[in-house]
């Protein structure tokens, strides 16, 4: 018996492969930074965050936020004495 939500497979969908997206839009860097959307378009105009034009559209390369984010200053753990 199949469950009502259940998903059957779709052998026509089988050799389909999931790819990750190289380049996201500003709004979606903004979920997977957590930084605001002029924080970032400020670090973009001030060129500390590389990102391409497709059109009228700014994408952000994944990898290039990764890295923005890693230069980010972190808080330091704090050693109890």
């Amino acid at each position: 018996m199949v469950k009502k939500n259940s998903q059957i497979p779709n052998p026509s969908n089988a050799d389909q492969v999931l790819v990750a997206p190289r380049s996201i839009s500003v709004a979606k860097a903004v979920t997977v930074s957590g930084l605001s959307r002029s924080t970032l378009y400020n670090f973009m105009k001030s060129g500390l965050l590389d990102y391409v034009k497709a059109g009228s559209r700014r994408l952000i390369i994944l990898a290039e936020l990764d890295a923005f984010l890693a230069r980010l200053p972190h808080s330091g753990s704090v050693a109890l004495v």
